[in-house]
């Protein structure tokens, strides 16, 4: 595809406030991303380091491709000694591909992976670093950590490799990573450990979820018997070790907030009374619920108001506590194009269009309160933006069309604080009207 380069016409793609000047969704040309934000968890196992990195959309830039809008980028890991010398390095250049355009630029939808480096044991600083293949930029993380010899305590009896935290996927029912080891409200808390012995001895393995009162609100046990190990090949030229994979999928939790995860193994018996323990700790959050509170359920429904009528929005906000979570469903399965099934597409796009409206629309307002927000919201992005930021003769305005419903709306800062109004409320009314 050939780039159009008319300084007037601008593409849907609102990166950190950026537009880009070329044409109709042509993603092409490199979109500034400074400080790219992603996320990392660092867990070790006997066979090595396994680092596991989340990357937002909307950190990342996708061009067009022939099936839909790609990215590419590099993902490096570098171990530093005490010394600053480099002891460990590599990368690792990743694709992906998405259909849908107006995904590209959310947040809430990310890239997940991980790799695994064999690194000897010590003090480490932790260089993670992505960069964008299509734009040039990107971001990097520094961590200190601390890589133990797990063979070497294997070899005095039994050892565990770190905890590392899992989401499963609704669809495929397969388990990801979680670098972020945050949880919703309907999701169950999943993780994974490995426990190593050299004998097949009986283990028990406990775990325990505590508040921060530390309170204790769940907790479990699991015996690896002999038939439950796996032997080890090929480490470090020592066969004798043997491994058993231990996947956990809690109950979930009622109330958001941060949790500590402990887990205890001891040959035979845990707890107090257990001769030989290996113990490790790891936190993770539960997001809040919109249903919790009376602040943020009314929080959440009042950005509901470009898709309720003023009596739906009434009952809505009537709504007891005990009433709340229903009364809320029952109105967005009005609105489910596949109700059927438990996903709701037309909540996720609506939400998803209000959270792109606040990245991308900054103060005087929120995003998704100003004029261009609302439009976005209520009819989707623009197939086309013209846009004139700076010229003596006019105040800055931009000029979005919908070219299927025939929808051109008009734009104008006319106070040059970026608070761009609305000219034409007359086809926002018209839009309206044919929408219903």
């Amino acid at each position: 595809m050939k780039h159009k380069t008319e300084n007037t016409l601008h593409i849907w793609k609102l990166g950190f406030g950026i537009y880009l000047g070329f044409g109709i969704w042509d993603l092409g040309f490199p979109c500034p991303v400074r400080g790219m934000e992603f996320y990392t968890d660092l867990v070790p196992f006997l066979e090595g380091v396994e680092i596991t990195y989340e990357i937002p959309y909307d950190q990342l830039q996708f061009v067009t491709d022939e099936e839909g809008y790609l990215t590419r980028f590099n993902f490096v890991v570098i171990f530093e000694d005490e010394k600053g010398e480099i002891v460990k390095s590599d990368f690792w250049e990743r694709s992906f591909k998405i259909k849908d355009y107006e995904e590209t630029q959310l947040r809430s939808e990310s890239i997940l992976g991980e790799v695994s480096i064999r690194t000897p044991p010590g003090s480490y600083r932790l260089i993670t670093r992505v960069e964008d293949l299509n734009s040039s930029f990107g971001g990097v993380h520094h961590d200190l950590i601390q890589v133990s010899d797990l063979r070497k305590t294997t070899m005095k009896g039994f050892a565990s490799s770190g905890i590392k935290f899992l989401k499963v996927d609704e669809d495929s029912l397969n388990f990801h990573p979680n670098p972020r080891r945050s949880y919703e409200e309907k999701e169950g808390v999943v993780f994974l450990f490995e426990v190593y012995d050299t004998q097949r001895d009986d283990i028990m393995a406990l775990w325990k979820i505590e508040d921060m009162t530390r309170k204790v609100v769940q907790q479990g046990e699991r015996r690896i018997e002999k038939e439950d190990w796996v032997p080890l090949e090929g480490i470090n030229g020592n066969p004798k070790f043997f491994k058993s994979r231990v996947i956990v999928q809690n109950k979930e939790l009622s109330k958001g907030g941060e949790y500590l995860l402990l887990l205890e193994i001891g040959k035979d018996s845990v707890g107090k009374d257990s001769s030989s323990k290996f113990i490790e700790t790891r936190s993770f959050t539960l997001d809040y619920s919109p249903f919790v509170t009376q602040e943020s359920y009314l929080d959440r429904i009042t950005l509901m108001e470009y898709i309720t009528t003023p009596e739906e929005m009434e009952t809505l906000k009537s709504a007891t506590p005990e009433e709340r979570k229903k009364i809320y469903r029952e109105f967005w399965k009005k609105h489910d194009p596949t109700p059927m099934t438990e996903r709701n597409e037309a909540e996720e796009k609506y939400f998803q269009r209000v959270e792109i409206a606040n990245e991308k629309f900054r103060p005087p307002e929120e995003g998704w309160r100003s004029d261009r927000g609302r439009i976005l919201i209520k009819f989707g992005p623009p197939d086309e933006i013209r846009e004139q930021p700076f010229s003596v003769a006019t105040n800055p305005y931009e000029i979005w069309y919908y070219y299927g419903p025939n929808y051109k709306f008009i734009f104008s800062d006319e106070h040059g604080i970026g608070k761009y109004a609305l000219l034409n409320r007359e086809e926002e009314m018209r839009a309206d009207q044919e929408r219903q």
